[in-house]
């Protein structure tokens, strides 16, 4: 194969370099301006894996570039199964300081710089979210800084020169340069961090991304350009948004609907209960009367048979009681009550006072009689 990145390649520890942007870039003449390549990068390092090689160091001077190239990068070099080691040759800014911080060893010239800042370019919000959240996790994970402690560098866009990286996590050591005059390394910080800012507000776009792939898996029409990519990935989740909305209005809908039956299901079982109360009224009340009418009935049948003599005055209201509840056997049972012998006392009473008004009629006549004859 041939190799792009590496020298000394017969030496027990060869060394790769990272010396410009990571990916390609489009200029804006729409010209191609040739990046390191992770899937290339991947490659040259796997195959000195598999020489046997005993460790790789990893020469680093790159402004950054693309994240998913970057990416690439980072895990192959974390995951290798020898020892591969990073140096900060001068910049490691954006994913570049992200692809240093992958080493076993991360040595630091005293000259060197590193930059962390927020993913940006493109104007889909969420993606640039995500990958901030994945490269702060990998971040945390190698500099042992809490996550909130490197969300906060990064939201800072923060600046480090070889001390101010040692003293925060980020590097291991620093390989001092003696030679090296400290107004010429504060020097090349100054322009370094100058030509970074400057270069930032140009939109960088990744060609080197395996677009097809990734349209085929969003099942959405092949696109050619990382911008493409997100604006059709912001169109997926701006239907999502639409799709929800319309099923929660279907659903507030349906709530109210449901909420409506109830009402009138309630106001008709309120209707049933009023109806109910209002029968049991009416059937106590015809209960009532028909009582009273059957115990009238009783009465009069028992006072009849009082009055013939089969039973007396003062167990009237006993026999009223039991006609009440069964009047038929009550009158049969009377019916077969002969009349009691004392029970005639006012037909006797009757016969006395025809017998009295008798003499008194005779006394009378006799009384007329002496008058008359004076006798």
């Amino acid at each position: 194969m041939i190799y792009k990145y590496t020298q000394n390649i017969d030496s027990e520890t060869p060394i790769m370099c990272i010396n410009t942007h990571i990916g390609d870039e489009t200029r804006e003449d729409g010209s191609v301006d040739e990046g390191v390549s992770g899937s290339q990068f991947q490659e040259e390092l796997l195959s000195l894996c598999q020489m046997g090689k005993k460790k790789v160091d990893v020469w680093i001077n790159s402004g950054g570039g693309s994240i998913v190239e970057g990416y690439t990068i980072f895990s192959t070099i974390l995951n290798a199964p020898i020892e591969v080691n990073t140096y900060c040759m001068g910049l490691c800014a954006s994913i570049a300081g992200v692809i240093f911080q992958a080493g076993k060893n991360r040595i630091m010239s005293d000259y060197g710089i590193l930059m962390m800042h927020n993913p940006w370019g493109g104007e889909n919000d969420k993606a640039l979210e995500a990958m901030k959240k994945s490269l702060v996790v990998m971040l945390s994970a190698k500099s042992k800084l809490s996550t909130s402690k490197m969300d906060s560098i990064m939201n800072e866009e923060t600046w480090y020169d070889a001390s101010q990286t040692l003293k925060a996590g980020l590097c291991d050591s620093i390989l001092n340069t003696s030679e090296e005059p400290l107004e010429k390394s504060l020097a090349s910080y100054s322009i370094a961090k100058n030509y970074f800012n400057n270069a930032i507000s140009k939109p960088i776009i990744d060609k080197s991304m395996n677009f097809k792939s990734i349209c085929n898996r969003l099942a959405i029409a092949e696109v050619d350009s990382e911008m493409a990519l997100l604006d059709s990935i912001e169109e997926i989740v701006n239907k999502a948004k639409r799709s929800k909305a319309e099923a929660e209005d279907e659903l507030d809908k349906a709530k109210a609907e449901f909420k409506k039956k109830k009402d009138e299901m309630d106001a008709l079982e309120d209707k049933c209960k009023n109806l109910e109360e209002e029968m049991n009224g009416y059937k106590a009340k015809a209960e009532e009367e028909a009582k009273n009418a059957i115990t009238v009935k009783a009465k009069a049948m028992v006072e009849s048979h009082a009055k013939r003599g089969a039973i007396q005055n003062s167990s009237i209201d006993k026999w009223v009681n039991k006609a009440v509840i069964d009047f038929d056997g009550t009158e049969e049972l009377l019916n077969e009550i002969a009349p009691s012998k004392q029970a005639p006392s006012k037909i006797e009473e009757a016969k006395n006072h025809v017998q009295l008004d008798g003499i008194a009629v005779v006394s009378s006549k006799m009384a007329e009689l002496r008058n008359k004859f004076n006798i």
